[in-house]
């Protein structure tokens, strides 16, 4: 047992030194290309950040066959990574970081929103089995696969508005090490081989989940909502720390908010992969509970945004949306660990 946690805990830190590595030269590249700040929060570094998620999805349907894990470790993500928006909401020392939400953030949101409201209701459809499929694929997932389209090529579209504005812009930039202060071929490379890291690591993850699973008589839905959702969701803090430390506010909400996107959609991916059957059927009606969680702190996410607070409220250092997201993840933990124990057979 002693050695499994101890792989479980290596992948986790090769998964954070990564992430972290992973947030630079993604951030160079960017620069190089001239994209808004928020369209590439939200969708190199989201989709970069995600990549743990993906891995271990793709892993936990195909090698662990353990679909709870995958759908577990996509909805305990989203939790956290709301969880992190909350945190570094109370931990600026006077503004919200949803002052800090400019050009499609609102947007970006309302997309969030409706994509997790459908992926509620397709638990709910197949809970109750009325959710239809094509093939071993549900109706469930190209739903999100749509819905994720879609939404991009509409934030796309108003990215390329003239009177898109950003705000609080800044020259501050990353402080990169002379070894990334290269030619581009160079930091595509770099940025390839990072991956391939997050890739090993993201594939063992599921693999020793299951066996802590088994060893400690936990449920695969909570050690996938809690446990490899926090190991997996390690390059997202690393990038929040980066955010902070550079004083790029305005970068967290679009990567944490695009890694939530990109985490359903990663729904999508597993469904295709998984040949028994289609995905929704075979997951725990656990999983209704992270998923209703999830919708009501992105809900919290969505009206913090629309609204753009300049400055705190009256209760000074403890605004309100950061506390809500972070009371709203505290809950869901603690019904998890009520709900930890395998059923009597």
């Amino acid at each position: 047992m002693v050695t499994t946690w101890l792989l479980f805990v290596a992948c986790a830190c090769v998964i954070g030194a990564a992430g972290i590595r992973l947030s630079i030269l993604g951030d160079r590249i960017a620069q190089q290309t001239g994209l808004s700040a928020h369209w590439v929060s939200m969708i190199l570094i989201a989709t970069v950040t995600s990549l743990p998620e993906l891995t271990t999805g793709i892993s936990s349907v195909t090698v662990a066959h353990a679909p709870d894990l995958a759908a577990g470790d996509v909805l305990g993500s989203c939790l956290f990574n709301l969880f992190l928006l909350g945190l570094v909401d109370l931990w600026l020392p006077r503004q919200s970081v949803f002052a800090h939400a400019v050009g499609g953030a609102q947007q970006t949101t309302d997309l969030a929103v409706r994509m997790l409201t459908w992926v509620l209701f397709s638990l709910i459809c197949a809970h109750f089995q009325v959710l239809p499929a094509i093939g071993h694929v549900s109706l469930g997932s190209l739903g999100i696969a749509v819905l994720y389209l879609h939404g991009m090529r509409q934030l796309h579209h108003a990215e390329r508005q003239p009177s898109h504005k950003e705000a609080n812009t800044t020259t501050a930039s990353l402080d990169l090490p002379p070894s990334v202060r290269s030619a581009p071929l160079t930091l595509v490379f770099d940025y390839l081989l990072t991956s391939v890291a997050i890739v090993a690591a993201g594939i063992w993850l599921p693999v020793l989940g299951v066996d802590i699973a088994h060893q400690m008589g936990w449920t695969d839905s909570m050690v996938g909502t809690l446990l490899v959702a926090l190991a997996t969701s390690t390059p997202e803090m690393a990038t929040c720390i980066g955010a902070i430390r550079i004083g790029r506010i305005d970068m967290i909400l679009g990567n944490l908010v695009g890694s939530n996107l990109f985490d359903a959609l990663i729904l999508t991916v597993d469904d295709t992969v998984y040949q028994a059957a289609p995905l929704f059927e075979q997951l725990s009606g656990a999983h209704i509970i992270s998923a209703s969680m999830a919708l009501a702190m992105t809900s919290i996410t969505w009206l913090a945004a629309r609204d753009n607070p300049e400055t705190r409220t009256k209760w000074g250092r403890w605004s309100r949306p950061g506390t809500a997201l972070c009371a709203g993840y505290l809950i869901h933990v603690g019904t998890q660990l009520i709900l930890m124990q395998r059923p009597p057979s």
